[in-house]
């Protein structure tokens, strides 16, 4: 069976919005990329920033 969110399986992690106990918005994601194109950020190279609200942890 493929991973999808119909599955009822999955449906209380869908409504739930995650481990982080919230769900995600577009400024999220905009703030993780100003991260990443500032100055702060000079020095991270080959890795991947996960802005999913603690799925991947």
């Amino acid at each position: 069976m493929s991973w999808t969110w119909a599955s009822p399986a999955r449906s209380s992690v869908r409504h739930s919005c995650g481990p982080a106990h919230g769900c995600g918005a577009d400024v999220d994601i905009a703030n993780a990329v100003a991260y990443l194109a500032g100055p702060d950020a000079q020095w991270i190279t080959g890795t991947t920033l996960a802005v999913d609200g603690g799925y991947t942890a």
